[in-house]
């Protein structure tokens, strides 16, 4: 007769692995001398489980310090997404002030800008002279001017421009540029020093002792032959316990059918049992069956991606009474966000409308219209603006998603 597959993986993913051995730790540590664990080397494993947590804390604190790093400079430099490129009192617009400045002082003699920095090109269509939108050889382009700047004193051509706020944001630059790559090396080394606390590090082995993950399978298996008749009980420990149920023999405690709202079956859903992570998924039929449970009251959570989450509560189960559960998910709302340009600048004022769902919004500053928790499916566009005429364009809005599409009114 065949039997019920049951898998209790153990998962190389940092997060995942620390969070599984601090669960084992603190159920371990509740039991206190009744625990089943006490002749296995907890002290070791509860110690490095500390210091892996504090260096994750550290990378992913690092990780959001470094983002918040590049996005001050960028801010500094004029480059930051969402913000109009090179606006003004920017490093960028410094720059670019200056090289027209010195062009005008030096029509003709354009080569002359190589002496501040520039990088001044020539072809048969004229003089090309571009100032780089990448942050460190901007950096150094503008150190380079500030400092042909201060050489020539007053008589220098750029000393027109604020030559202050241009040192500043230059200065900030460069500080917020260091800054992030020192925190890319913290992170670096901390997630290095945690990869080999966890037992996760290139080259290293399940069979090298000693190391986090190499002890939460020791406990795996140890509870494995504890709970021999019972493995769901490895969910209190906080193993995810995965079920492939041999449905004719009838052992599953609750079965269904997980849809979406068009009735089609939905494959892959995850039915998960509140506080004994007990894991199942429907089938292509959209079937699913939950192994034998105790008998009590429960919590399950369906799930899947690009769906809404569905909780059912105090589901009641019954020794040797299946209970049905069949589930409906609705799909995630999607979100649009329409670009209005005329002659390559955003237009302020224009209509923008969905035909289908009587929904308008004109457009701001920005030129954006945003259209937030839009159903899924196919819809027309329309903009209209006064001496630009009207255009209508389809789109198509998908789950979970934000979707941009600009529209020229010329």
């Amino acid at each position: 007769m065949a039997k019920d597959s049951i898998r209790i993986p153990i998962e190389r993913n940092p997060d995942k692995l620390i969070i599984k051995a601090e669960n084992i730790i603190n159920k371990h540590v509740a039991d206190g001398e009744n625990s089943v664990l006490n002749f296995l080397n907890m002290t070791d494993m509860q110690e490095k489980t500390i210091l892996a947590r504090n260096l994750e804390t550290l990378a992913r604190k690092s990780n959001r310090d470094k983002a918040l790093a590049y996005e001050i400079r960028d801010l500094a430099l004029g480059i930051a997404p969402g913000h109009q490129i090179g606006e003004p009192d920017s490093v960028l617009y410094y720059l670019r002030s200056a090289r027209n400045i010195l062009l005008g002082m030096h029509k003709g003699s354009e080569h002359l800008l190589g002496e501040y920095g520039f990088d001044v090109s020539s072809n048969t269509g004229g003089v090309k002279i571009v100032v780089p939108l990448k942050a460190m050889p901007m950096i150094d382009l503008a150190k380079r001017v500030l400092a042909k700047q201060l050489a020539e004193g007053s008589a220098s051509p750029i000393s027109l421009l604020n030559i202050a706020e241009f040192t500043d944001k230059t200065n900030i630059a460069a500080q917020q540029h260091e800054l992030a790559l020192n925190l890319s090396r913290t992170r670096e080394l901390s997630t290095g020093e945690r990869n080999r606390l966890l037992g996760i590090a290139k080259n290293q082995k399940l069979s090298n002792v000693d190391t986090i993950r190499y002890y939460v399978t020791q406990v795996r298996d140890v509870l494995k032959g504890v709970y021999i008749s019972n493995q769901a009980q490895l969910g209190s420990w906080g193993f995810d316990v995965h079920y492939g149920v041999n449905r004719k023999r009838g052992k599953y405690s609750i079965s269904g059918t997980v849809k979406a709202a068009n009735n089609e079956a939905i494959k892959g859903a995850l039915i998960s049992v509140e506080g004994m992570n007990i894991t199942v998924k429907s089938n292509t039929a959209g079937k699913y069956f939950v192994p034998v449970l105790p008998a009590g009251i429960y919590n399950i959570e369906v799930s899947k991606v690009n769906y809404s989450n569905k909780m059912f509560a105090d589901l009641t189960i019954v020794d040797d009474v299946p209970a049905k559960l069949d589930v409906l998910l609705d799909l995630l709302p999607g979100r649009i966000i329409v670009n209005v340009m005329s002659h390559g600048q955003p237009l302020a004022g224009a209509m923008v409308s969905i035909v289908e769902l009587g929904m308008a919004f004109e457009t701001g500053p920005n030129g954006q219209a945003d259209f937030d928790n839009l159903p899924v499916g196919t819809y027309t566009i329309t903009v209209s603006a006064a001496g630009k005429g009207q255009k209508s364009e389809s789109f198509k809005v998908d789950p979970n998603t934000t979707s941009s599409f600009g529209l020229e009114m010329g």
